[in-house]
């Protein structure tokens, strides 16, 4: 697990074309963005939720753009006052496609802003949300020393890929939840010295957004042959190399989280219960493990009036957008060319998004329609009692699992 988390955050130089900030956000002095993160596990949760409360650390991020000078000075020696230019209109939270952030700032035209958010396992469930959100409403109010000014949240979109994806969710999910127990669309608390509004961001625009982490949808057996993932998750077979940071002490069933959290609306958002006021969504999969979790989210999200633009490309995996040698196929093109078009349409049009779905076969890239309200014959009750099936086999298989180095 070690070796491959390394790979999965060493960051690609950037291209002659691009302009790159890389800085530090200091951590808040209040605990309130903290407060508020704890205060929707507790009411989003049953009750049973078992996680080690975060501290409250600073967050790494780095902005992509295009270069706009024609020197040859190297991109990463650009000056910072070259970030002021354009404000952005995307806030990535990467999975694994670190590329991702600057393919969509040179397709929007505007500036991204990449969250290096604390990794699991050495950092659980809920850090990344923490840091995630606390680099979210910098953007919002930037503490003093930022390479940029304020930006409106109406010129924010949210995106992420796989668990990045997941990310996003949370972080909206805490500011609706402050806003419903505040009883009050602007809901406010103090943040670098100021009392500032908790707004939403324009839209919130995923890839293949891991939706569940107890894997209890039928895509995980009925796409296995288009995916590369095992059926279940790997670190609980019993032939899953050990490392110095897996297993974790004391040991837990997943690495993000405990199993008494693996249900929660944070962690899988098919768990979410209302979707009311949720921004408008773009979910965009392959045909892959993970479609049906994506389904059930387009659907519950357009069944409570969220604009949803729902898109499915056959025969592709997890991800396929942004992976070698896929990323080269008219599809992996179109994805991006349709994902950069969401984000600039939550800033400049919101009231025009409407639901849509397409499904674009593998063969001719043809698309097809999509009903996005009735993809699925599934209920709420009845994707909470997968899941609570699901939760207990990951448990049952993880204690048969025998760690060599684990002192108990």
């Amino acid at each position: 697990m070690s070796s491959r988390q390394a790979k999965s955050v060493k960051r690609q130089p950037p291209r002659e074309t691009e302009s790159t900030c890389r800085f530090v956000l200091p951590a808040p002095k209040e605990d309130d963005v903290l407060s508020i993160l704890l205060q929707a596990i507790k009411e989003l949760g049953d009750g049973g939720e078992d996680f080690p409360v975060p501290s409250i650390e600073p967050v790494d991020v780095e902005w992509v753009g295009p270069r706009k000078h024609s020197d040859h000075e190297r991109p990463e020696k650009q000056d910072e006052s070259s970030l002021r230019d354009c404000s952005p209109r995307v806030m990535y939270v990467h999975g694994g496609g670190y590329t991702t952030a600057a393919n969509l700032a040179r397709l929007t035209g505007g500036k991204c802003l990449s969250v290096n958010y604390r990794l699991a396992p050495q950092h659980p469930f809920p850090a990344a949300i923490l840091d995630t959100l606390i680099a979210y409403l910098s953007l919002l109010y930037p503490p003093p020393g930022s390479p940029h000014k304020s930006i409106p949240a109406a010129s924010i979109v949210l995106c992420g890929d796989s668990a990045g994806a997941t990310i996003c969710f949370a972080v909206i999910q805490v500011i609706i939840q402050a806003q419903r127990s505040s009883r009050s669309p602007n809901p406010r608390i103090p943040f670098y010295n100021e009392q500032v509004v908790l707004h939403l961001p324009a839209g919130l625009a995923a890839l293949s957004a891991y939706g569940d982490l107890t894997h209890c949808m039928p895509s995980w057996l009925a796409n296995l042959e288009k995916d590369y993932f095992l059926p279940i998750n790997p670190t609980l077979l019993s032939n899953y190399p050990e490392c110095e940071i897996w297993p974790t002490k004391p040991p837990r069933v997943h690495p993000l989280c405990n199993d008494t959290v693996l249900h929660h609306p944070l962690v899988s958002p098919i768990a979410v219960a209302d979707w009311t006021n949720f921004p408008p969504l773009w979910l965009c999969y392959g045909e892959e493990m993970m479609a049906d979790e994506g389904k059930f989210i387009a659907q519950r999200a357009a069944q409570r009036a969220v604009p949803v633009v729902w898109e499915q490309y056959g025969d592709m995996p997890h991800c396929f957008a942004w992976m070698p040698p896929l990323n080269r196929l008219p599809q992996a093109q179109k994805v991006f060319e349709k994902w950069a078009d969401f984000c600039r349409a939550c800033v400049e049009q919101p009231k025009a998004i409407r639901t849509r779905g397409t499904f674009t076969s593998a063969d001719d890239m043809q698309e097809r329609s999509v009903d996005v309200e009735h993809q699925l014959d599934l209920s709420l009750d009845e994707v909470k009692r997968r899941m609570d099936k699901g939760r207990m086999e990951a448990v049952e298989l993880f204690s048969k699992r025998k760690w060599s180095r684990m002192k108990l």
